[in-house]
């Protein structure tokens, strides 16, 4: 696995789920959660996946 990449996705995610429970409405909140998080961090998971295959 690649150091270059793996740091700054690790960063991108971490700053997505420290900055989602700052959000007041609730509504909004949940869609960040369930919309924007889980699909980036499913993605990551599945290119390092995948990427740790080849």
């Amino acid at each position: 696995m690649q150091q270059a990449i793996f740091w700054p996705t690790l960063v991108v995610l971490a700053g997505a789920s420290a900055t989602i429970p700052v959000v007041q409405n609730p509504t909004t909140r949940h869609l960040l959660y369930w919309v924007v998080l889980s699909p980036l961090a499913l993605g990551v998971v599945s290119a390092f996946w995948l990427a740790g295959i080849r």
